[in-house]
């Protein structure tokens, strides 16, 4: 029996056709929703998002609100410097400018977009910089 060959731009047309399909999950502040601490948005105007969103692509999520976060909500930093891995860890803490303790919100907030995020052909998040928990993203 004679082996049948697929030509390679077949393959790569596939493969470029299966990446083209792949759903984003994205920050919903980024998408101009009004969901930030302070109750707005952070539009984000990238040719990226734009052609994503005009395909179909995007999927917004705010880790804040999924875990039951509201809005608006006191400013929150990680202390000391440290990171998001630190905080998953529980190494680090994430606080209120008020002095509250956010931090197991700010965990769930991770672990719902880490689950969001983790589905079939869903890309990781695209977020903004200094979204604390998010912890896997992509930077446009």
């Amino acid at each position: 029996m004679e082996e049948k060959r697929i030509p390679l731009v077949i393959h790569q047309r596939a493969r470029y056709q299966t990446i083209m399909t792949t759903k984003i999950l994205v920050s919903a502040c980024l998408m101009g929703h009004a969901v930030r601490y302070d109750g707005r948005a952070k539009p984000l105007a990238h040719p990226a998002l734009e052609r994503w969103r005009a395909e179909g692509r995007l999927v917004t999520i705010c880790p804040e609100m999924s875990a039951g976060m509201p809005v608006p909500r006191p400013p929150a930093e990680i202390e000391g410097g440290a990171s998001g891995k630190d905080v998953l860890s529980g190494a680090a803490r994430v606080l209120e400018i008020t002095g509250g303790d956010v931090t197991a919100a700010f965990r769930r907030s991770g672990a719902e977009c880490a689950q969001a995020g983790s589905g079939d052909g869903l890309h990781p998040c695209a977020t903004h910089r200094r979204q604390p928990l998010v912890r896997f993203r992509f930077h446009l």
